[in-house]
């Protein structure tokens, strides 16, 4: 509309907020392989609307299909407009497979399937983080797909109280050069609240970058415990992981699984010129190399072959951010021998 001001036409415009927000879709691939261990393949298609309600509630759906099946769906509803408090319920299944190893040789593969319906509630971080609690209720199944391991049968009863933060303030989530990120997860599962087994299981995840002339500097420190007074396969899967690229890179992925662990990490990165000059038409934007330097302090592992104590592994790597993904080609170098050559292309969808 127009209106008359001082003697002056003016335009009068009064912006409407739309009813619904942007919908986002999100489609990946990712790709892991390791000498002589299986190459392992995801695909992922995320679905997310946004302002579904006057509120501001955002309804987020995610779909893996490959090593790791997995399905998501969560509906978080802030409890007024412009508040950072939630309430989330969220539905979760997931099928997923899981390497036994007696020592340096892997014995069997366990597969767990699962189904989880939570509500949660908590405060986002600004736009860093949240922090929340919830209650779990499921059923999950254990199946042994290789090997002589001892699994139960029949479906179990899952029952847990949980508590998640998590603040990040990193630039990238892959190759970072600068920021933080802190992680605490808690996961109780709880006999009275009707589960088949009581453990609390609790890990910290602290990491740092920062960078000074095209030199990035990074720290990854990790403390994770399980108590329990039960020994079943059935906990195999909560157990806290070692092994894997920058986790122990000489080792193979979850070559050890512990009721305790240490983990720290230091790592150099450097900006580089694209490997061969090659850029591919723009597919490859940026390139990088890199080092690090790995401890892992293990207690009561799964595996009765490893013995408590200090385990060591160095890697050196070439990555770029590509149009696929970060890609990663490594070579990792840990105790007595043990060593690894790694293919990453992608990023698989991990959820908790």
């Amino acid at each position: 509309s127009f209106a008359r001001e001082d003697g002056r036409n003016i335009a009068v415009l009064d912006p409407k907020e739309k009813s619904w927000g942007p919908d986002y879709l999100r489609f990946g691939l990712s790709m892991t392989a390791q000498t002589g261990e299986s190459t392992s393949f995801n695909a992922v298609a995320g679905y997310t609307r946004t302002w579904m309600n006057g509120y501001g509630a955002r309804w987020q759906n995610i779909l893996q299909i490959g090593e790791k099946n997995a399905l998501h769906s969560e509906f978080l509803q802030p409890v007024a407009l412009d508040s950072p408090l939630f309430v989330a319920p969220r539905l979760l299944a997931t099928y997923q497979q899981s390497p036994v190893y007696l020592g340096d040789a892997q014995v069997a593969r366990v597969s767990r399937a699962q189904a989880v319906i939570a509500l949660e509630a908590g405060t986002e971080l600004g736009r860093s983080g949240d922090v929340r609690v919830g209650l779990q209720s499921g059923r999950e199944k254990y199946l042994v797909d290789i090997g002589p391991i001892v699994s139960p049968a029949d479906w179990s009863k899952t029952r847990a109280l949980t508590a998640r933060l998590d603040f990040d303030t990193m630039d990238k989530a892959h190759f970072p050069t600068r920021g933080y990120r802190a992680v605490v997860d808690v996961y109780r599962s709880s006999r009275p609240l009707g589960a088949e087994s009581d453990y609390l299981r609790s890990v910290l995840d602290l990491s740092a970058a920062q960078t000074w002339n095209q030199n990035t500097y990074q720290m990854q420190w990790i403390s994770g415990k399980m108590d329990h007074t039960e020994q079943s396969s059935a906990l195999l899967f909560d157990l806290i992981p070692v092994g894997g690229f920058q986790r122990l890179s000489g080792y193979p992925v979850g070559r050890f699984r512990a009721d305790q662990v240490e983990f720290l990490r230091l790592g150099y990165q450097r900006n580089i010129a694209p490997v061969l000059g090659l850029t591919l038409g723009g597919i490859v934007t940026q390139s990088y190399f890199g080092a690090s330097l790995e401890a892992a302090r293990i207690w009561q592992s799964y595996d009765t072959l490893t013995s408590n104590g200090l385990y060591k592994s160095a890697a050196m790597f070439i990555g770029a951010d590509t149009l696929l993904g970060p890609t990663a080609l490594s070579v990792g170098l840990g105790d007595n021998g043990q060593r690894a050559v790694w293919l990453s292309i992608g990023v698989p969808w991990t959820i908790k």
